[in-house]
C-alpha cells in the first residue's frame, strides 16, 4: 500500500458548459469518460485515444484522451449501438454496447475502464444514471466512481479546508467497481451528494481508518468553475496498473 503514497495527480475534463442544463427535449444526452488503463507508450509514440460512433456514426469530434470526457453528446431516442473505437483506425472496437436505450430528455454517463492487454483487446463499459438538477448557490454535487484496480478499500474524504473549522463528506467502503457491477451498485454509484461549496482536499483513506494513501487538493474552480457559484462533478480514481500511476480524474456536468 506504500506504493499509493504521493502519485496521485489531477486530471479531467471540465467539457459540457452548462449545456446539459439545456438540452433538446427531442433528445437525450450521453457523456462518455475514459478511464481505461492502457500500458505506458514508448518514447516518441502517442498514448491511446478513442472516438465514439453511436449507430455507426461518429459523435466525437476529437480523440477522447485518458482521463478526459466528451461532455454531453446528443442521441435520437430509441434503441442504439454505441461502439468506443481506436482514434488510430476508427475500426477497432475497444467496446460495444448493442441495444442501449435512450430516452428524450435524460441524461447518462458512460464510463470506459479496466486495463487493455494489447491494441485490440476489450474494456468494459458502465453506464450511470444522471440526476442534474441544480444545488443552490454555494454548493455543489459530487459523487465517487472506484475505478482503479489494484487497490484496497478506501474511505474517500472531502475535506473542506476552506471552513473553520474544518468539516466534510465521506463516501465509505469503496472497492473496485469490477468486471460486472450490479444494478445496485450503478445506482449507488449514480447518486450524488451534496456539499458545501469550497476548496477541499480528497483524501484516500485505507476504510475504516485514518490512514490517508493519498490526497488530492480541489480549488473553487475545479469545482464550480471559474464563476464560482455551483458545481455538478464526478470525482473517480484510476491508474495503478500497466505503468500508469494512481491518479484522480474529474469531470464537472455543470458549468
Amino acid at each position: 500500500m506504500k506504493k499509493l503514497l504521493g502519485i496521485l495527480f489531477i486530471g479531467g475534463s471540465m467539457l459540457g458548459c452548462g449545456k446539459v442544463i439545456e438540452y433538446s427535449n427531442d433528445f437525450g444526452t450521453a457523456n462518455f469518460i475514459n478511464a481505461a488503463i492502457f500500458s505506458v507508450p514508448a518514447p516518441g509514440f502517442a498514448d491511446t485515444t478513442m472516438r465514439i460512433f453511436v449507430d455507426t456514426s461518429q459523435k466525437t469530434t476529437s480523440a477522447v484522451a485518458y482521463r478526459g470526457s466528451t461532455g454531453y453528446l446528443a442521441v435520437a431516442p430509441g434503441t442504439r449501438n454505441v461502439q468506443v473505437r481506436s482514434s488510430f483506425d476508427l475500426l477497432t472496437n475497444f467496446v460495444e454496447a448493442n441495444a442501449e436505450t435512450f430516452t428524450a430528455n435524460t441524461a447518462s454517463t458512460y464510463v470506459i475502464y479496466d486495463t487493455m492487454a494489447n491494441a485490440s483487446s476489450k474494456l468494459k463499459l458502465a453506464r450511470l444514471n444522471d440526476t442534474l438538477t441544480l444545488p443552490g448557490n454555494g454548493f455543489i454535487k459530487l459523487r465517487f466512481l472506484p475505478l482503479a484496480p489494484n487497490v484496497p478499500d478506501m474511505d474517500i474524504t472531502f475535506l473542506r479546508t476552506s471552513a473553520t473549522p474544518n468539516d466534510s463528506i465521506t463516501f465509505f467502503n469503496q472497492s473496485y467497481i469490477g468486471g460486472s457491477p450490479s444494478e445496485a451498485t450503478i445506482q449507488a454509484l449514480s447518486a450524488f451528494r451534496t456539499a458545501p461549496l469550497g476548496t477541499y482536499t480528497m483524501k484516500l483513506k485505507l476504510a475504516g481508518t485514518q490512514t490517508v494513501l493519498g490526497a488530492q487538493p480541489l480549488s473553487v474552480a475545479n469545482v464550480a468553475g471559474t464563476a464560482g457559484m455551483t458545481g455538478i462533478n464526478t470525482l473517480y480514481i484510476t491508474g495503478n496498473a500497466k505503468g500508469k500511476p494512481l491518479s484522480v480524474g474529474i469531470t464537472r456536468h455543470y458549468p
